[in-house]
């Protein structure tokens, strides 16, 4: 039954708060982690959730929150009963859940194999229990044929060389995006796609946070892409704990760049594209390294350090724009810590980087 027009109410700006709370899942450092690095990610954690609590108390009438959950911590728990106190029918809770495509694990080509062969074990029980949300839905009419068109097209475009992970991102982008739709009509809730706004933020900044949006303005026809909020997030880069963010500057094709203030004057950046799909080609953003003391790290490894690649084609480096889809290993988040040089010259170089889909190595 339509909802009367005197009961909708316009919706300008989303926030996506996405799997917010991690570290406190766990009642004690894990085996194997670093207790001084854990407790320090958990304190910071904690620290952002009274952000997150402040942030619900001045979200304004036409505004409207969703938030993944993640385990039953109580700052979860909080975080939930407050949002529903607060916002009532602007808070959207996600409860779809996400099948596994570990069924595809150690097979040779999976994706080729995933799409030639419609009786490969485990492929019809994903699609189902995925586009259902294991039973629990009606099955999208025509939603099946159309995400496997959608695959194959791509395919065509950046081969099948890629990781079979992008399959779980690709569905449940897709039905993420159907059920917050749903969700909106049920509340009477409406945005105009052309001009509402997007933020997202949670955990990880790089990971869960741009991961499970990266495909939805696409799937849900949005002009402007969901935008990233380092402020509201947290990481578990150590080089992050005690960083001030700076800065985000936007580039072209949806492609961003995030900027902190490190320690010991660090500067630290992060190329990524807030909003991608599948076909899209991989987009590298050409440094310039002269005079440049760089080291390159993904969380807490290093990558690559300037001083040990001295000769590189035109005296650049090509760091993968990240995208956050799992496509492959050269997606990844590469953080860039530079040294010795101030924050406006390696803002300068970066922000005036070409960006264009010519692959390099670093």
């Amino acid at each position: 039954m339509p909802i009367p027009m005197e009961r909708l109410a316009m919706i300008n700006k989303i926030f996506w708060c996405i799997h917010p709370y991690c570290w406190s899942m766990y009642s004690d450092v894990p085996n194997g982690r670093d207790p001084e690095l854990w407790n320090a990610i958990l304190a910071w954690e904690l620290r952002v959730h009274d952000f997150h609590l402040d942030f619900v108390s001045k979200m304004k009438p036409d505004e409207a929150l969703i938030i993944y959950p993640i385990g039953a911590s109580e700052p979860m728990r909080k975080l939930i009963e407050y949002s529903q106190q607060t916002l009532g029918e602007r808070f959207i809770l996600v409860d779809w859940q996400c099948a596994s495509v570990e069924f595809l694990a150690n097979v040779s080509d999976p994706i080729r194999r995933f799409l030639s062969d419609e009786k490969f074990p485990g492929k019809q029980e994903f699609i189902h229990n995925m586009l259902t949300d294991f039973g629990r839905r009606k099955l999208p009419e025509g939603l099946a044929v159309e995400l496997e068109t959608e695959i194959r097209e791509a395919c065509e475009t950046i081969g099948y060389d890629w990781d079979y992970q992008a399959l779980k991102v690709i569905y449940y982008n897709r039905v993420l995006a159907l059920d917050i739709e749903a969700k909106f009509h049920e509340r009477g809730l409406v945005y105009n796609p052309q001009t509402v706004a997007c933020l997202a933020f949670g955990e990880g900044l790089e990971q869960c946070a741009m991961t499970w949006k990266s495909m939805l303005p696409h799937s849900m026809g949005l002009a402007n892409p969901i935008e990233n909020d380092p402020k509201l997030s947290v990481s578990g880069a150590a080089y992050l704990i005690n960083a001030r963010f700076r800065e985000r500057v936007a580039f072209d094709d949806d492609v961003r760049l995030l900027l902190w203030d490190g320690e010991n004057e660090q500067t630290i950046a992060l190329f990524y594209r807030t909003a991608t799909r599948l076909k899209h080609p991989q987009l590298y953003a050409h440094i310039p390294l002269e005079g440049l003391n760089l080291e390159v790290w993904v969380m807490n490894e290093k990558f690559w350090v300037a001083e040990a690649h001295a000769v590189l084609p035109g005296g650049h480096l090509y760091v993968p724009v990240y995208t956050a889809i799992r496509t492959s290993e050269v997606n990844s988040y590469f953080y860039l810590i530079a040294s010795g040089v101030s924050f406006e010259d390696f803002r300068y170089r970066l922000v005036n980087a070409e960006i264009r889909p010519v692959p390099g190595r670093l």
